[in-house]
């Protein structure tokens, strides 16, 4: 929003609840299904088939 963007969304239970539910995951205008759990203590709130693999 300090950018100047208006239609700005925090989803309450972050990007994992996201992911965890199976909604729809977008980067760049295309559709993907892995998400990037940052280190071990936030991978641990993303189920492992969302995981991006290192």
């Amino acid at each position: 929003m300090d950018m100047g963007f208006t239609n700005v969304y925090n989803p309450e239970g972050s990007i994992f609840k996201w992911a965890n539910e199976n909604r729809p995951l977008v980067q760049n205008q295309t559709t993907v299904y892995k998400v990037h759990p940052y280190n071990a203590h936030w991978g641990r709130l993303l189920e492992r088939k969302y995981h991006i693999e290192k």
